[in-house]
């Protein structure tokens, strides 16, 4: 990656990671797993105490690994080392021609000496009769491949337009059948249309919408319509959308563009697009914005744009969040460094809700809290105490109506800095991973609890816990372990099924069926699911990271 891919890179995690854009589902990503030891679930027992047992494990239907080639002869083979797609020529700037599964062999034909890249006799699953695949070390290994020949690779393939209306994957159907998932790899934005009608959805052949390496962060907007994206530029970002009617790419907003409006910064200071939402009208996008400033400091502010590119800065530095969250009346909910602010989106009626004193983070971190907006209007919002760095971390659990004062709920244990509460969308239940200061305590817990938190009892527990979300009817819930990725339901032992590498992000389509994006730079699978462990592998992103987002019905 270049320098500055790697600072907008840095910008995606932590926006990612710590902002809860989607008010009940997280695509937070987590470092590379190493092959774990048994999971454990833990259940309360009916005298109160804690058993600790083997949670059930499912296999995967389909899902070994292919045998590999054996040529008494000696030829040349090839071995992919995880699941790699395979081009019409060496690069990839070349087509998709299908893929090798991890562990599948294929004879080798010749090599680019340019690109390291391998010409291979193609898979049954690909459309043609040659193909390519990447010679780097970590994806494929070949034997006896001394006396390769040297393979004339195809003529480099032109640039293509941006799609037409026709060249979208669902073009001419009704949206109301399907659904839409968005992803980036290390050569742009892709589209893919689900059908949501089969058991497990299945997917339409991804059609690149954006041919620029740098974008990354989509959006979709709530009528599935339009796709908002960021992309990188020298010291700078830009926030797009892509009309998924007309095929029409457009800038809304350079960053270099706005103005430093708070006080802490210099006035030619760097500014950066960060957290951003879709307005439930479809037809304006709210963020707000940071500073680069030997860093990234944020300015508390908050701005709107209209997909006519007229921008409007709603609240000053200061004024506004680090973090917030829109309700379907047009309310916005800050997250500050010390208290919670409620204002209506055209700036009036702005006033304090919850104050809180500082919290120590430990670094210059600041903790800004996520509030998450529930199915009636209502929002839902963890706050830390001051020193949530020792044996008495805790969490107070706040209620907010549209109007009057916040509800004070209970008290939950742990510390949450990096790891968020996930209500479910009516507000009914709750889930967060419990994590402990002293390293001679347990392996983090994840714990389930009545939306106001009452009642906490221990689900899970593992080294590495990530939650994603509950399903929209909230009767289950998405989370990963140290080699695993499990759906976990109420009063049900979780289902639990391995996987190899880390997951970049899982989302819920439909209260049964979900995404994964798993396993590492260079080759992360994006897979759709079922709730009874049916799968199908979607697409193969080149990407060092994905970002990705789906729209449904």
């Amino acid at each position: 990656m270049s320098r500055h891919r790697m600072l907008w890179f840095a910008i995606g995690m932590l926006i990612l990671s710590s902002l809860a854009c989607n008010a009940f589902a997280g695509d937070a990503p987590e470092p590379a797993l190493t092959l774990p030891p048994p999971p454990i679930s833990v259940t309360e027992t009916a005298q109160g105490g804690e058993e600790i047992g083997l949670a059930p494990t499912a296999t995967l239907p389909g899902g070994s690994t292919p045998a590999p080639l054996v040529d008494p002869a000696g030829n040349p083979l090839l071995e992919a080392l995880v699941d790699v797609n395979v081009r019409t020529g060496p690069g990839v700037q070349y087509q998709r021609d299908g893929f090798l599964f991890s562990g599948e062999s294929a004879r080798v034909l010749g090599r680019d000496p340019n690109t390291g890249w391998w010409k291979i006799e193609c898979p049954g699953r690909a459309d043609g009769q040659e193909c390519w695949v990447s010679g780097g070390s970590q994806y494929t290994n070949v034997t006896n491949g001394e006396g390769v020949p040297v393979a004339v690779a195809p003529p480099t393939p032109t640039p293509q337009p941006s799609p037409t209306p026709a060249d979208l994957p669902d073009a001419g159907t009704s949206l109301a059948q399907n659904g839409r998932l968005a992803y980036t790899d290390n050569a742009g934005l892709w589209l893919v249309t689900l059908d949501l009608s089969q058991d497990v959805p299945t997917g339409s052949d991804p059609v690149q919408i954006v041919d620029d390496p740098s974008a990354q962060r989509p959006f979709f907007s709530p009528d599935g319509r339009q796709l908002a994206y960021i992309t990188e530029t020298d010291e700078a970002n830009a926030l797009h959308v892509f009309n998924l009617d007309s095929g029409e790419d457009q800038i809304l907003v350079n960053s270099a563009d706005l103005s430093v409006t708070a006080e802490n910064f210099a006035p030619d200071s760097p500014v950066l697009i960060l957290q951003a939402a879709w307005l439930a009208d479809s037809q304006s996008i709210v963020f707000n914005s940071g500073v680069l400033n030997q860093g990234i400091g944020l300015q508390n502010d908050l701005w709107s744009v209209d997909l006519g590119g007229a921008a409007m800065n709603l609240f000053l530095g200061g004024e506004g969040g680090g973090a917030f969250a829109i309700s379907a009346d047009d309310q916005v909910i800050f997250g500050q460094r010390e208290a919670l602010v409620r204002a209506n989106l055209d700036g009036t009626g702005s006033e304090t809700i919850i104050p809180f004193d500082p919290i120590n983070t430990a670094s210059e971190y600041i903790f800004y809290p996520q509030a998450q907006v529930a199915n009636d209007g209502s929002a839902y919002v963890a706050i830390p105490n001051a020193e949530p760095w020792g044996e008495e971390a805790r969490a107070a659990l706040w209620r907010i109506p549209a109007s009057g004062p916040a509800e004070k709920l209970e008290t939950l244990t742990g510390n949450i800095l990096f790891n968020p509460v996930y209500w479910s969308p009516d507000g009914g239940r709750l889930a967060y991973v419990q994590q402990e200061i002293d390293p001679s305590n347990p392996p983090p817990v994840l714990v389930l609890a009545e939306g106001d938190g009452r009642n906490p009892a221990p689900y899970t527990s593992d080294q590495q816990l990530t939650l994603y979300g509950w399903s929209s009817d909230g009767g289950r819930f998405l989370y990963a372990g140290n080699g695993e990725y499990a759906v976990g339901q109420v009063g049900v032992p979780p289902t639990q099924y391995p996987m190899q590498g880390a997951t970049a992000g899982m989302q819920w389509l439909t209260p049964s069926t979900f995404i994964t994006v798993i396993g590492g730079p260079g080759s992360w699978n994006l897979r759709s699911n079922n709730v009874n462990g049916d799968l199908d592998l979607l697409t193969i992103s080149d990407g060092d990271f994905v970002f990705f987002d789906v729209w449904t019905p």
